[in-house]
């Protein structure tokens, strides 16, 4: 009990290791912080491993929670598979089931660079026009899959068509009145302007 010893020993590839860990950590919360942003736009963001079929998901909002499919698994092509009829409407599933197979999804992503698709999903409050969007992740390993509500979009389109049916309803029964008179005058009263 006289004696001291002293050990020195070199931790530099402790502290490294730590610190590269620290860094990952950081990446991690801010890739989740990330993917939660793009969430909150598409509603559901599927980062798939193209060799594995293992994936994750990140949902926002609590529209598409009421599915319950798991946020995280093995087989994403077969869990898909089976959810198709669960939750998609009936008149869209067989196009959905073609295009959510495994190998046409690559194909598309090969030949194109991204696969797009539009369809109807079945939820509580009543049926929603949804588009998926495929890409590949820049590792070309795995595939990014955003599934966005889009039933705002579809509406305006609808009111488009409906504006240029009527649009056209209204030229025909101008041009019929034309075909009954020399000269039409539409009048705007409020500020005198006429065609």
């Amino acid at each position: 009990n006289e004696k001291l010893i002293f050990a020195i020993d070199s931790i530099d590839n402790e502290i490294r290791q730590r610190e590269e860990l620290r860094e990952i950590n950081e990446r991690s919360v801010i890739f989740s912080h990330i993917a939660e942003s793009l969430a909150n736009q598409y509603g559901m963001i599927y980062y798939v491993n193209t060799e594995t079929d293992e994936y994750i998901e990140f949902t926002a909002g609590d529209a598409y929670k009421e599915f319950n499919i798991s946020p995280a698994g093995q087989d994403f092509f077969g869990v898909s598979q089976r959810n198709v009829s669960m939750i998609i409407h009936p008149d869209d599933r067989e196009r959905v089931f073609a295009a959510l197979e495994k190998q046409t999804v690559l194909m598309h992503l090969d030949k194109d660079g991204f696969f797009s698709m539009t369809y109807r999903l079945l939820l509580a409050a009543g049926v929603s026009y949804t588009r998926m969007t495929v890409f590949w992740a820049k590792d070309h390993k795995h595939i990014i899959m955003g599934v966005m509500n889009i039933d705002h979009e579809i509406q305006r389109e609808n009111a488009i068509k409906k504006m240029a049916a009527e649009s056209a309803v209204f030229s025909q029964i101008a041009e019929s009145l034309a075909n009954q008179y020399d000269t039409i005058y539409y009048v705007d009263m409020l500020t005198d302007h006429y065609l």
